[in-house]
C-alpha cells in the first residue's frame, strides 16, 4: 500500500513522504478522561507547533496527525532535502510538548473550542458520550493533559516507519535512527510497564491524510521546476 498524496503529473517528482506510527495500547484503552486529554495534548501541540508548519509551507513541507487504535500517526511531506530537518525539528518539540504544559496555567480556549469540535463531529458516539467529553475536555488543566500526553509516550512500545518517493534508503536509516532516539528519552523517564500493542497491517495506518498546512505547495521552491514538472505546467 502506498499513502494517498495529493494529485500529482505521472512524470516522476522530487516529492516524498513519510509516515511513523507509533504503537501504543493506550488509546484503544482509554477512558472518556484520558481519551479527552490525549485529543487536548496533540491539538494543543499543532496550535504550538504552528510557527514551524507556516515557515515549512514555501519549501512544500506539511504534516498530519492522527490517533487511531494502534497509537498515534504522524505523516509528513516534503522533498528529500528538506524533509528529514523538518522530521526531526518536529518530533522533537512533540516529545518536549508535554514539558511546556506542565508550566502553563491553562489550555488556550481556541484549542478547547476546536477539540470540543471534534469531539461533537466524531460519528459512532451517542449524544450522552459526546457530552461527558465535552465536560472533561472543558474542564481538563495543563498539567492533566501534560501527564497524559507523557503518558502515552511513555506506552509506546515500538514503531513503524513508512518510506515513499525521492529519498535514498541511507537518509531514510539515519532519519529513522535520530527519531528512535528522540521517543526513546521519553520512554526511558517513566518506569511504567507496557503492554506490547498489536501491529497494524500496511492498510490499516495508510488512510488518506488531512495536510497541514493545505497551502503547501513544491510550486514555491525556485528551481523546482526545472528537475521535476511540480505543478504540471512545462510545456510538451
Amino acid at each position: 500500500g502506498a499513502l494517498p498524496l495529493p494529485m500529482m503529473p505521472e512524470e516522476a517528482t522530487c516529492r516524498c513522504s513519510l509516515v511513523v506510527q507509533l504503537l501504543s495500547t493506550r488509546p484503544a484503552r482509554a477512558t472518556v478522561d484520558k481519551a479527552a486529554f490525549a485529543q487536548l495534548w496533540m491539538l494543543s501541540f499543532e496550535d504550538a507547533v504552528q510557527d514551524l508548519a507556516e515557515l515549512g509551507s514555501p519549501a512544500g513541507l506539511a504534516y498530519e496527525l492522527s490517533f487511531n487504535k494502534f497509537g498515534l500517526r504522524i505523516c509528513f511531506l516534503g522533498i528529500s532535502q528538506n524533509i528529514s530537518a523538518y522530521t526531526r525539528r518536529f518530533c522533537r518539540r512533540l516529545c518536549n510538548h508535554h514539558s511546556r504544559l506542565m508550566l502553563m496555567t491553562e489550555i488556550k480556549a481556541s484549542v478547547v473550542e476546536r477539540t470540543v469540535f471534534d469531539a461533537n463531529r466524531r460519528s459512532g458516539l451517542s449524544k450522552l458520550r459526546k457530552r461527558q467529553i465535552e465536560e472533561v475536555i472543558r474542564k481538563g488543566s495543563a498539567q492533566e493533559v501534560s501527564r497524559e500526553g507523557k503518558a502515552f509516550l511513555s506506552s509506546c512500545s515500538g514503531a513503524l516507519c513508512l518510506v515513499q518517493g525521492d529519498i535514498l534508503p541511507k537518509e531514510a536509516i539515519s532519519l529513522v535512527g535520530d527519531l528512535k532516539a528522540l521517543f526513546d528519552a521519553v520512554k526511558s523517564q517513566s518506569d511504567e510497564v507496557t503492554a506490547l500493542p498489536a501491529v497494524p497491517e500496511l492498510a490499516d495506518i495508510m488512510y488518506k491524510p488531512f495536510w497541514k498546512p493545505r497551502s503547501a505547495s513544491l510550486c514555491s521552491i525556485p528551481g523546482v521546476q526545472l528537475i521535476s514538472d511540480s505543478c504540471g505546467r512545462i510545456p510538451r
